[in-house]
């Protein structure tokens, strides 16, 4: 596998000084791998040890599985993915292999009926952080609290966290800056990935990273 990527930014059609301002287009590839006869033997043949082994049904194992894990963090089972038919598990990757929101969402809803309609139904909220070079960070978060009765809000989750984060930091779900009073079970209904993850982009400001 490797991947092309054109940067579209906001405004003008080239990126902004840093690259972060435009929109990434990534293309995946599974056969014709690039080669530079001028690159350094040693180096091209790590490049493509790392790149070129994973195929298209790699990744669908690998899609499948994280499903399964968001599955078991909003449930305590897995057992909706795994009582799942094999129609059902193609037609999820394809939906998303080919952006078919209509085929994703008819089967994908069957996941989530009820977590939907009640937040109480969810054992914990399916959430991962992302930063900068550095890992996923992802802990078991409740959607309501055990005392109070409230629902948990991003800015809860974040302060449980993050308690160190800077003055400044910027918190993104799909590129737009979210309320920190957004409750997670809303995040979760409307704004998880494919993978039925809530992916959140911290961004620290400059010279302010947390010890």
């Amino acid at each position: 596998m490797w991947v092309t990527a054109a940067v579209k930014a906001a405004t003008g059609g080239s990126a902004g000084a840093a690259g972060v301002d435009g929109v990434w287009e990534l293309v995946v590839h599974f056969t014709d791998f690039p080669h530079d006869a001028e690159d350094d033997e040693a180096d091209t043949a790590n490049m493509m040890d790392m790149t070129t082994m994973v195929e298209a049904e790699e990744v669908k194992a690998w899609y499948m599985n994280r499903l399964k894990e968001a599955e078991y963090v909003k449930h305590g089972s897995s057992k909706g993915i795994m009582l799942m038919s094999k129609a059902n598990h193609a037609q999820l990757f394809r939906a998303v292999a080919t952006h078919d929101y209509d085929r994703y969402w008819a089967v994908n809803r069957t996941l989530s009926a009820d977590s939907v309609a009640s937040p109480a139904k969810l054992k914990h909220v399916p959430l991962r952080l992302a930063f900068r070079n550095t890992p996923t960070m992802a802990d078991l978060i409740l959607p309501i609290h055990p005392t109070t009765g409230e629902l948990t809000t991003l800015g809860n989750a974040l302060d449980a966290l993050l308690p160190d984060k800077p003055p400044g930091t910027i918190v993104l779900v799909h590129g737009v800056e979210l309320d920190p009073d957004v409750t997670l079970h809303d995040l979760t209904n409307s704004m998880a990935y494919a993978d039925n993850f809530v992916y959140v982009a911290i961004a620290y400001p400059p010279h302010s990273l947390p010890a």
